[in-house]
């Protein structure tokens, strides 16, 4: 073989110089290599996908590492194989992935499920959002990294594409349900006050910090206070235990209530103790309403 066509030639050529510095040369790499690929197809036999498509891809998550042999080493690299098969279109990658990562969904996805969106539905977005290529860019799947488990990646994905589905059943507005949410707690004058005056600036500005925090923050919020989930079924979607479901709720609340903060002050022209004071008064009821609700969800037999 052509010393330009062998993998780790190849490999080289794809790394920006910093990258290329802390490898030292692709003599360095490529025993490591061949033993990656090797691994990678051994797990996939019916699944050719040539080094040149690859291997670039490889050297795409090694760029920003600091130790490139050892990011390389810690690579999923049969789950990003795989990946990259589905994303270039083989047909035998798309019905492994299909058997493996989405057909056993059902259990997951069963938990969330209501309101006429079953996990079929759900399975169904999944491969359209993450198989199907949109205008200009490669399918979704293209973008998972190989740094962790694929299958967990493909799960935190559905779950994201059911509160999706869920959600779109509902006429009600975002920030309007969460509002809602808030006022479960009981109504309070100064509340009331606010709703009558200044209801337009406070839910734009609710709007505005809600969109602005990350997916995962956003869902676990929404899936929390709209959707009715309660923290021990929120960590066996996330897999992760009740109490850290908590704590990151509290985060995110706080999150979200700070930038409402600093909205506020700017399109109301208020001072910061005042602003500390509405958002205090606002924060307390949504609190209120989330011990109501997680109390609710507690009871025997509810």
């Amino acid at each position: 073989m052509n010393d330009a066509r062998r993998p780790a030639a190849l490999l080289w050529h794809h790394l920006a110089p910093p990258a290329r510095e802390k490898l030292g040369s692709p003599a360095a790499i490529e025993p490591l290599l061949e033993e990656r690929l090797r691994a990678a197809k051994d797990a996939w036999p019916g699944i050719d996908l040539p080094d040149a498509v690859f291997v670039p891809q490889i050297a795409a998550r090694l760029q920003t590492a600091a130790a490139p042999a050892d990011a390389l080493a810690s690579l999923h690299i049969a789950d990003l194989y795989l990946a990259c098969a589905c994303a270039e279109g083989h047909r035998a990658a798309l019905a492994a992935f299909d058997t493996r990562y989405i057909a056993t969904l059902d259990r997951a996805l069963q938990r969330m499920t209501r309101g006429g969106v079953s996990p079929d539905d759900i399975k169904q977005i999944l491969r359209q959002k993450l198989l199907v290529a949109e205008p200009g860019r490669p399918p979704k799947i293209a973008d998972y990294a190989g740094r962790g488990d694929l299958r967990r990646w493909v799960h935190a994905v559905a779950v994201r594409s059911g509160i999706d589905a869920l959600r779109s059943e509902k006429e009600t507005p975002t920030e309007e349900a969460l509002l809602d949410a808030i006022e479960l707690g009981g109504d309070h004058p100064e509340i009331a006050h606010l709703k009558d005056t200044s209801r337009a600036e406070f839910k734009a500005a609710f709007r505005d910090a809600l969109n602005a925090l990350p997916d995962r923050e956003r869902s676990l919020l929404l899936q929390y206070h709209i959707d009715g989930n309660s923290l021990e079924e929120l960590g066996a979607l996330y897999r992760v235990v009740p109490s850290t479901i908590s704590r990151s709720l509290a985060k995110t609340r706080a999150t979200l209530f700070g930038r409402v903060r600093v909205t506020l002050m700017l399109r109301m022209r208020l001072t910061g103790e005042e602003v500390d004071s509405l958002v205090r008064l606002i924060q307390s009821q949504f609190e209120l309403s989330t011990n109501l609700l997680e109390g609710r969800r507690q009871k025997p037999g509810g």
